[in-house]
């Protein structure tokens, strides 16, 4: 159990970290096409860096298993609830980078516009997920590995693109 345990929060914590590094990067890509009054960018980091945190708290199944094994039944029930409020934080975090990211990206015109509104209609889907709406959040946490990598695809080559054109 402590083996997985620890293999398991290894993981999480890189995946934190990636979540970081990935708003970091989209916080600044967005920024550099902002006038002084939009806030595209913050409110879309500020998304992802909620998402980072609640994902880590999500996956403390380990924490819980633990609890139930332990018969300490105080200890699940709060558990539980822990883990329901790591779920909503984790669909308020991802309706709202994705609905500033697919804005920013229109506005400014620094992700191609498909791409704008796909983000703006996952973060609409997370929303209503958050909601209890389904299908939404599961729509939205399937999609989401396939979002990361093409939205790291896509903001690599607009910013390869964007320095060959300044440099």
């Amino acid at each position: 159990m402590e083996r997985v345990f620890g293999e398991r929060t290894a993981g999480l914590i890189v995946m934190g970290i990636a979540l970081l590094v990935f708003s970091a990067a989209t916080r600044n890509h967005l920024r550099s096409a902002e006038s002084a009054d939009t806030v595209f960018s913050s409110v879309a980091s500020a998304g992802w860096i909620v998402a980072a945190i609640s994902q880590m708290i999500v996956w403390g199944w380990a924490l819980i298993n633990g609890a139930a094994d332990a018969d300490d039944q105080a200890a699940a029930v709060v558990l539980g609830y822990a883990e329901f409020l790591g779920w909503a934080g984790l669909g308020i975090g991802l309706a709202t980078a994705f609905i500033a990211t697919g804005l920013a990206g229109w506005q400014g015109s620094v992700l191609p516009r498909w791409f704008a509104v796909v983000s703006v209609v996952l973060g609409v889907l997370a929303a209503l997920g958050n909601a209890g709406i389904p299908p939404g959040g599961l729509v939205t946490y399937l999609l989401l590995p396939f979002w990361l990598l093409t939205a790291s695809v896509v903001i690599s080559k607009r910013q390869r693109a964007r320095l060959k054109v300044g440099g």
